[in-house]
């Protein structure tokens, strides 16, 4: 698994208590600036009107990936490579300060306008890459469906929806009824498919991220986002600013402790496993194709419906052969569904282990 960061909202803004001209004319240069950067997107500026003095603001969302590649489809995993972006970030910004002509901002004023510009984050993303190998994410409804069972048993007046077209396309998980209006969310989707639908216009950039991106059908996406409140930063302290530390660890925690409770997971398990014997005690061995086909939504690994037949069938030689006629009808219609339904429960506790590793080993995620 690897971890790393995607992209940041933050806010640029200066207290303008004077009313000269200098401020406006510095924040509508760094304005024009973030709407050249490629790894900057939804530049916008307002005003903030106050008694004794405004607060020019510039909002924009700031990605790590885009300013390596044109993509988020290229991964961050080193704090050195989200430093880097946030010294070259500052020195844009103080170059185009420093490049305004003298009659439109006087050198004192471009002094003081860089020591006051401030800038706050508000939201961080960071997604947690799962390489499901030779599987590909439209087979991962079964595994999406269980962990969406367990957010809802976790997560108090959380909501979590699965979209769904043709295929699978994602699980959204927020702690809030209106999904927008969040404050920590979790989103698992088809990254392939996300690309294809924004860039499927243009196949030769399909083509050019399917190929810098070969394993990109087989990536199981985590993204994880919370709404931030922390203290400013200056100019300088945010070009040193470490972020991939600070959030890489607790975001992996708290997946760990929210998504991948160990204990929750076999709670429900044990659950859906009473239930499945109840309804095979006493069943008759040719029903077996029925009760797999009424039952496929608590079936989330074979594994499960195994435990639950050898409990609940006394002869073992009976049990047994029950195990085979239900593996191979489970096999079955996994392939003709394209539903996964085998190590399911071992994707999770790799998932698992693959996170408390991130945890252990710190911003060393890829060792």
């Amino acid at each position: 698994m690897k971890a790393g960061l995607d992209t940041i909202l933050i806010t640029l803004f200066i207290k303008d208590s004077t009313g000269e001209n200098y401020i406006e004319v510095g924040m509508k240069k760094v304005k024009e600036c973030l709407e050249k950067l490629r790894y900057c997107s939804n530049v916008e500026e307002k005003t903030i009107e106050k008694e004794d003095s405004n607060i020019k603001k510039i909002n924009c969302i700031l990605s790590y990936p885009r300013f390596y590649a044109k993509t988020n489809a290229h991964l961050i995993e080193k704090k050195e490579e989200c430093i880097k972006v946030h010294r070259e970030f500052i020195r844009k910004i103080e170059s185009t300060i420093d490049e305004i002509p003298n009659e439109e901002m006087r050198y004192i004023h471009k002094k003081n306008f860089k020591e006051n510009l401030k800038i706050k984050i508000t939201r961080v993303d960071i997604p947690f890459t799962f390489d499901l190998e030779d599987q590909v994410f439209k087979q991962q409804l079964g595994l999406l469906k269980f962990l969406k069972e367990v957010y809802n048993e976790k997560v108090n007046r959380g909501t979590a929806v699965i979209i769904s077209k043709e295929n699978i396309e994602s699980l959204i998980m927020a702690d809030s009824k209106n999904i927008k209006a969040y404050n920590k969310k979790i989103t698992i989707y088809d990254q392939e498919k996300k690309f294809k639908d924004i860039y499927g216009h243009n196949p030769k950039v399909i083509e050019r991220i399917l190929k810098e991106n070969q394993n990109l059908k087989n990536r199981l996406r985590i993204e994880v986002s919370k709404k931030i409140n922390r203290g400013e930063f200056s100019l300088s302290k945010f070009k040193k600013f470490d972020i991939y530390s600070t959030y890489v660890i607790s975001y992996a925690k708290y997946l760990l402790e929210t998504l991948f409770d160990e204990n929750l997971i076999q709670e429900i398990l044990n659950r859906r496993q009473h239930e499945l014997e109840i309804k095979i005690d006493g069943m008759d061995c040719n029903k077996y194709q029925v009760f797999i086909l009424e039952n496929l939504e608590i079936i989330v690994d074979y594994t499960l419906v195994r435990k639950a037949l050898m409990n609940a069938i006394e002869n073992q030689n009976t049990a047994y052969k029950a195990c085979e006629v239900t593996r191979k009808i489970l096999k079955e219609i996994s392939t003709r569904q394209e539903i996964e339904y085998f190590n399911v429960l071992d994707k999770i506790k790799k998932i698992r282990k693959e996170l408390k590793k991130i945890i252990k080993k710190g911003v060393k995620v890829n060792e």
